[in-house]
């Protein structure tokens, strides 16, 4: 990224939580999966936080 004037610092690790795969959709009819999966929506909308900034 330097040949082009911009920095971007190493992104912190990526959140794998074996538990997320492990979610049984069977009988969860009335489960609010917005607030069940609120940190994951939280890191995509952040994901713009990630992106390469030209140096000055």
């Amino acid at each position: 990224m330097r040949q082009f004037g911009m920095v971007q610092v190493v992104p912190p690790n990526c959140a794998y939580d074996a538990q997320l795969h492990r979610v049984e959709l069977r009988g969860h009819h009335h489960e609010n999966w917005v607030t069940f999966h609120a940190s994951y929506i939280n890191m995509w909308e952040n994901r713009g936080d990630t992106i390469a900034q030209r140096l000055e």
